[in-house]
């Protein structure tokens, strides 16, 4: 028998898939988070101005609610062109994590939905008890997180700019945004639940009106789970349009039903 004695193996680091692929030298940097934000502000406040000029020449008040509109539609359309400019596609893919996985991921997303809605629910129906109506925070709810108080005066080209900013813009700038370009900067430097609580809070602080911020933690929270899950920016944009087409659905109905915008 030896009489030295025994020396335990050293313990290995332990990696996850999602951490090698967040922590990679591909990954996305200050720099280029810097980049993006500050492209997208610099063609926004562009077009913006442009778009007031015109509208001042073409004689349109520019306090109109069609100008208001296509101001707020060019804001979310321009966040993906400044993505698409500094990452280029394949970054998008790669660094962004833009990306298909696998439909399993997808299946998910729809339980994470689920998910969202029942926790929802509940938690505007416990304000609502607690503040003498139920139904009155769920409602605001809606009213503030849709264009629904635009809807009753909306001109056809006031629709034509809604309906794709609000069913599809939104969604895809607020994941490329929080999920996407914050999300892998810190996930570089961060472990994930730091990560995911971090970008719920700013996701829920660019949300501004109180009542929806118990919505935007826990979507955030969900969300931010299901792109650590996946790798993938992908199902989380599926939950997020989910989300806007219903809250849409119920403001037109809320409206057909008699209920003011």
């Amino acid at each position: 028998m030896s009489t030295h004695p025994h020396t335990p193996p050293h313990r290995l680091p332990i990696t996850t898939a999602a951490d090698s692929s967040e922590a990679n030298t591909n990954g996305i940097t200050g720099r280029s988070v810097l980049a993006v934000i500050g492209l997208w502000l610099g063609m926004s406040a562009a077009v913006a101005t442009a778009s007031w000029y015109l509208s001042s020449v073409l004689g349109t008040s520019p306090s109109t609610q069609t100008v208001t509109v296509l101001l707020v539609f060019e804001v979310y359309l321009l966040f993906p062109i400044a993505a698409l400019i500094v990452y280029r596609p394949s970054g998008l893919r790669d660094r962004i994590k833009l990306r298909y996985t696998a439909g399993r991921d997808f299946g998910l997303a729809l339980l994470v939905w689920v998910a969202i809605l029942a926790a929802g629910t509940l938690t505007y129906a416990c304000i609502g008890l607690m503040a003498g109506s139920i139904w009155a925070p769920a409602l605001e709810v809606v009213r503030n997180a849709t264009d629904m108080a635009r809807f009753p005066t909306a001109t056809p080209l006031d629709w034509v700019l809604i309906l794709p900013r609000a069913l599809l813009l939104a969604g895809v700038t607020e994941e490329l945004l929080f999920r996407g370009v914050l999300y892998g900067w810190l996930r570089r430097h961060l472990r994930p639940w730091a990560t995911i609580l971090i970008t719920t809070a700013l996701f829920t602080v660019e949300h501004y009106f109180l009542v929806i911020f118990p919505l935007a933690i826990i979507y955030g929270l969900l969300v931010g789970w299901l792109r650590e899950k996946t790798g993938s920016v992908l199902p989380g944009l599926l939950v997020h349009i989910l989300t806007d087409t219903l809250l849409f659905v119920i403001a037109l109905a809320l409206l057909a039903h008699g209920i003011p915008a």
